[in-house]
């Protein structure tokens, strides 16, 4: 397995940025604008927490006070841990004064103002004209004083533009981008670093490595072992198996869906490898695990951790994306039905319900519906008029050993195997009990 499709670098910068703000920014109470986050810390634009990482701050304000280095310039130094190194040595000194450090005089005033207000979590900082005067306040207490170069601004706005949200957003994702690279590079190297570069892939695990960090990525590196070998063991623990704990729900079934569950020709981006991706899931879905003796299917019936995570994917405001135009990239962007329409007798089946049930991911067994329908589609005719076809379509009751072929399939349904796990070069859809192999 492990195909991962690259993209054209534009659409794959342009996706990226659409996919980290959608996980990180609620649309409903931010703009661009200053808020406070889930963890109760001020944010602005795409999660840039300057509580947490006073650097965004700094950054934002070079960026304000047209202080900051060219981009081109930026790219060639690399992420600094020192921010100062990415200004044009203006206004150093009130950086050095005002902004840097969490307990610089301008996050006080702004922390004050969150204070004030009594601002709840998910929510704007109110008033914003009157906390940029009071930053216009600091600027001018600042230029009162001697043998300092002084700050021309004359009005100051602390509300953020789509140009320097992007900006910001540029710069700082090269720490990010470091910790991931350091991990592919430096930790067992569970993928080939070059592989996943601009792919689906690559911006579900800086998604992860921009909100957790890298540590945790090796923490659960055991996880991610398989990857190679499997495109299904990489989805199910994106979405399922890291921070089992953790109620950061909407990002990690999002990480999980911007990934896919469906693999593509490498040739082709908008051709979906039904067959393979049907080899690859039902080779592991319903064959027991060896430490507990339950299979992943089971582990989605039981566990009440990824029963969670399924319940909240129904809810509409964590999973459905955005119809606004913003968003239009991540929805255009993931497997779509026009990709893999033709696979199907009946056409009509999928247009209505596939993002609900694929991309949405509702529940456990809309999730596999898409491969359970092409078996069905692929194999009816033949089987129709033999005694329990039918029971061999549902979910628990598919098994895959190698590849597909179906004049094999069909005279493998006629043979008299005495275990479900026999080996042949065939793929094999066979009913838990032999009664219906045997029929």
């Amino acid at each position: 397995m492990g195909i991962y499709t690259k993209l054209s670098t534009d659409d794959y910068k342009e996706l990226e940025k659409k996919f980290i703000f959608h996980c990180e920014a609620d649309p409903k109470t931010t703009d661009y604008d200053l808020y406070v986050d889930n963890a109760g810390l001020l944010t602005f634009g795409i999660g840039f927490n300057i509580e947490g990482n006073p650097n965004w701050l700094v950054i934002a304000m070079l960026q304000k006070l047209s202080g900051l280095k060219s981009l081109e310039e930026i790219e060639r130094i690399g992420y600094k841990s020192d921010v100062l190194s990415y200004s044009n040595g203006k206004y150093d000194n009130f950086i050095e004064c005002c902004c840097k450090g969490s307990n610089s005089k301008l996050l006080n005033i702004i922390r004050r103002h969150k204070t004030d207000y009594k601002v709840l979590n998910n929510q704007k900082i109110p008033h914003l004209d009157k906390l940029s005067k009071e930053i216009q306040q600091l600027i001018e207490e600042y230029n009162k004083q001697d043998g300092i170069e002084k700050i021309p601004v004359k009005s100051f706005s602390f509300t953020f533009t789509e140009e320097e949200i992007d900006i910001i957003y540029n710069i700082g994702k090269k720490e990010y981008t470091n910790k991931l690279n350091i991990y592919l590079t430096e930790h067992n190297k569970p993928f080939n670093h070059m592989s996943i570069k601009e792919t689906k892939l690559y911006i579900s695990l800086l998604s992860f490595v921009y909100r957790y960090g890298s540590k945790k990525i090796q923490d659960n590196q055991s996880n991610f072992m398989h990857a190679n070998r499997s495109r299904f063991l990489l989805w199910f623990t994106l979405r399922y198996k890291i921070f089992s704990g953790s109620e950061q729900y909407k990002r990690r079934i999002h990480e999980a869906a911007i990934f896919g569950l469906l693999e593509c020709q490498k040739d082709d981006i908008n051709q979906a490898d039904i067959p393979a991706s049907i080899k690859d899931i039902f080779s592991h879905l319903n064959f027991p695990l060896e430490q507990d003796g339950l299979s992943y299917l089971d582990q989605l019936k039981t566990d009440k951790n990824y029963r969670k995570i399924d319940e909240e994917a129904k809810k509409a405001d964590v999973i459905r994306f955005s119809k606004q135009k913003r968003y239009d990239i991540i929805r255009q962007s993931v497997q779509k039905t026009a990709c893999i329409e033709n696979y199907f007798i009946d056409k009509l089946f999928l247009k209505n319900n596939f993002l609900d049930n694929v991309i949405d991911f509702a529940v456990y067994d809309n999730i596999f519906l898409i491969f359970t329908q092409f078996i069905r589609e692929s194999f009816t005719e033949e089987l129709k008029n033999k005694k329990g076809s039918e029971e061999l379509f549902l979910l628990e009751n598919i098994y895959v050993v190698e590849c597909i072929n179906k004049e094999k399939f069909l005279e493998v349904m006629a043979l008299k195997y005495s275990s479900l796990q026999a080996k042949c070069n065939v793929l094999l859809f066979l009913n838990s009990t032999s009664d219906i192999v045997n029929d």
